[in-house]
């Protein structure tokens, strides 16, 4: 969980220095995103929480075929 984690906030950090440098962003944007952070606080917290009481195995499991789903479907949508 935690590799994937880095490797989303890496993605989104790069991502949105590009949007922002190419100028796609709005002042409306920023103001969702601001009204957004606590929801991605309390979540953080909350998953926190319940990252405990998961079984590890089927967890990856489960991120495993969402991955390959996601990867599947990105593949179809090019082309």
């Amino acid at each position: 969980r935690a590799t994937i984690a880095v490797i989303f906030a890496v993605s989104a950090a790069v991502t949105g220095t590009i949007f922002a440098l190419d100028g796609r962003y709005t002042a409306r944007i920023f103001l969702l995103a601001v009204i957004a952070l606590p929801s991605w606080f309390i979540g953080t917290l909350i998953g926190g929480s319940v990252a405990s009481k998961i079984d590890q195995r089927q967890f990856r499991s489960v991120v495993l075929v969402l991955l390959a789903i996601t990867g599947i479907s990105t593949l179809v949508f090019a082309l």
